[in-house]
């Protein structure tokens, strides 16, 4: 039987540096996530650096490796996928609307999402920060986000309790 609390997936578009893209499969797979996805420019995320950051989640999580970012979100979208960017100016991802089938869509650590993969998006969403910090690692901002996302599957699939 599928399990109520698995979420969508992580999308890695053009997220360059190994460590990264393993520690994101590593977080998927703590997280519930059912599938990464290691698009267009991105780290080989079954490299020796991205293995070793993984800690062997690599080996257990549906992992697409797909250079056609455009073909790839298509094909994401085509399998009922609710694709969400994460961009500064998003909402607040404690407000955002995250069905189970959301496919977070990650950018490189220098560029974030291009305007074209952000174009695609059904919505967007940014982690609230405060002071002056402006931006997140992509593997940090990738690991609030899919928690959330398992935080809410978790709510969703919790018997509801009853009225005292």
């Amino acid at each position: 039987p599928a399990d109520p609390t698995a979420v969508g997936s992580l999308v890695l578009v053009d997220v360059s540096d190994p460590g990264n893209v393993g520690a994101l499969v590593r977080t998927a797979e703590a997280a519930g996530i059912t599938a990464v996805w290691v698009l267009g420019s991105s780290a080989d995320p079954f490299g020796p650096k991205a293995v070793r950051s993984s800690a062997g989640s690599v080996l257990r999580v549906a992992v697409h490796v797909r250079r056609d970012t455009a073909a790839a979100l298509d094909e994401l979208r085509g399998g009922g996928h609710h694709l969400v960017a994460t961009a500064a100016d998003g909402r607040p991802c404690d407000e955002a609307d995250l069905p189970g089938t959301t496919a977070l869509l990650l950018g490189s650590e220098a560029h974030g999402l291009s305007d074209d993969v952000q174009a695609v998006a059904a919505s967007s969403v940014a982690v609230p920060m405060v002071g002056d910090v402006d931006s997140l690692n992509v593997a940090v901002a990738g690991s609030v986000l899919a928690f959330e996302l398992a935080r809410r599957r978790r709510q969703s699939a919790s018997p509801p309790t009853a009225a005292r």
